[in-house]
């Protein structure tokens, strides 16, 4: 997965599989291959929920936990 800000981050992960189950361990890298800001990286764990029929859904989503995991930008 790819992610960033046009001409300034670019964010690549790593891990190998798509969707985890809540007792998974996941292991992987976070590579930078282009960084011209200097900001900090919080990473969060996300529950989403969907229920109904698809012209009456209802979505909630929850921040289950949050991590402090880059104070600047990386070497």
């Amino acid at each position: 997965m790819e992610d960033g800000t046009e001409d300034c981050l670019h964010i690549e992960f790593e891990y190998n599989m798509s969707r985890y189950h809540l007792k998974d361990v996941i292991v992987g890298k976070i590579n930078f291959p282009l960084v011209r800001i200097k900001k900090h990286m919080k990473l969060s764990s996300l529950r989403r929920e969907t229920t109904g029929a698809v012209l009456n859904q209802y979505h909630e989503s929850d921040t289950i936990i949050k991590f402090e995991i880059m104070d600047c930008a990386p070497m």
